[in-house]
């Protein structure tokens, strides 16, 4: 991670930039001067060819590093649980200062400010270590939910290390727990740093004849409706549920009474967990068993409907789970389930 890092720090300063832009000039121009006088430009596309596999070579494994350790998970280094951003500025900085100097240049960092009514000209210089610096982010990282430790979390501890010397929050009426508070209602919106974009490739929808390997569930698609496209395009927020989103994917994957049963009020994040296994089991990276699995959410209106006493009701739900455990790549949600056969069953 930390050598990754001082890579990609190496490879985007100003002079090995204008070192691979002149090579790649150099090199295009040579097979052109060699296409022009009609011979085949051998060496010179093999050299353009193995500049061209080098950058991509790093701009996919080299320049989208990830944390290697979460902060609830690290007890030893916490550069290890830096996101990318904010551990290249920790290893590019001299001071703590200048850290927090690079920090105001970022236009997120600068409205962060805005909100919290402070300008740039109001920040002092404050003799702080680097070290010291990071373990506070660390431990704000950790206090305010957060996964990693991003540069708003470097930001905040800045602030909240220096308050005794420069009093800015205070003239600012602002408490300490109040900026901690607002650092933590803040994180959904800067979480573009936190978790980024996934530029793995995907390949969406059904596979060619996947029924005719898989039972079919005729009676099953009358009253559900396939859930899986739609968590898919949805965008992936765990924010203070990774726990529980752990002891669902343990529930589900027992070999018996592989159920889950989500309890809790609504907006709580109940939906959130099932996106998140939709999106992990699509891709591939969950449990053997729940991999490549179609999520069908029953709509319980429509298996209320029509059903004249409970027995018929009970039947038709038994038919739709004797149909979805014969398919084997089917997961059946159900929404408000204590509605299906009444809070009395």
């Amino acid at each position: 991670m930390i050598e990754h890092a001082k890579i990609d720090l190496f490879y985007k300063s100003a002079l090995f930039r204008t070192i691979r832009l002149l090579t790649f000039a150099l090199l295009l121009l040579l097979c052109v001067a060699d296409f022009a006088s009609q011979h085949f430009p051998k060496y010179s596309l093999f050299f353009l060819s193995l500049f061209l596999m080098t950058e991509i070579f790093y701009h996919f494994h080299i320049a989208r590093i990830l944390p290697k350790r979460k902060v609830a998970d690290n007890s030893e280094d916490a550069k290890l649980s830096c996101t990318k951003h904010a551990l290249e500025l920790f290893l590019s900085s001299s001071s703590s200062f200048y850290l927090f100097r690079i920090l105001l240049r970022d236009r997120k960092i600068e409205y962060f400010l805005s909100r919290l009514r402070i300008q740039r000209s109001q920040i002092r210089d404050f003799a702080v270590t680097k070290e010291e610096l990071l373990m506070t982010a660390k431990e704000l990282a950790f206090r305010t939910g957060g996964v990693y430790i991003t540069r708003l979390d470097f930001l905040c501890a800045y602030l909240l290390l220096s308050e005794k010397e420069t009093k800015l929050l205070f003239t600012k009426e602002i408490k300490s727990e109040e900026l901690i508070l607002f650092l933590k209602l803040s994180r959904p919106t800067y979480d573009a740093e936190e978790y980024p974009r996934d530029h793995s490739i995907h390949f969406d929808g059904e596979g060619f004849g996947e029924a005719l390997v898989t039972g079919w569930t005729p009676l099953t698609k009358q009253f559900t409706i396939d859930w899986t496209t739609q968590a898919l395009w949805k965008k992936r927020y765990l924010f203070g549920r990774e726990k529980e989103y752990r002891e669902t994917i343990d529930a589900v994957t027992k070999k018996q009474g592989a159920n889950a049963m989500l309890v809790g009020e609504p907006g709580v994040g109940r939906s959130t967990l099932l996106v998140a296994l939709v999106q992990d089991s699509f891709k591939g990276i969950l449990p053997e068993g729940l991999n490549h699995k179609r999520v069908l959410e029953l709509m319980t209106s429509s298996l209320l409907a029509g059903a004249s006493d409970q027995g018929e009701l009970s039947a038709r739900l038994s038919a739709i789970i004797q149909e979805v455990s014969h398919a084997g790549d089917v997961i059946l949600y159900i929404p408000e389930f204590q509605h299906v056969l009444g809070s009395s069953e």
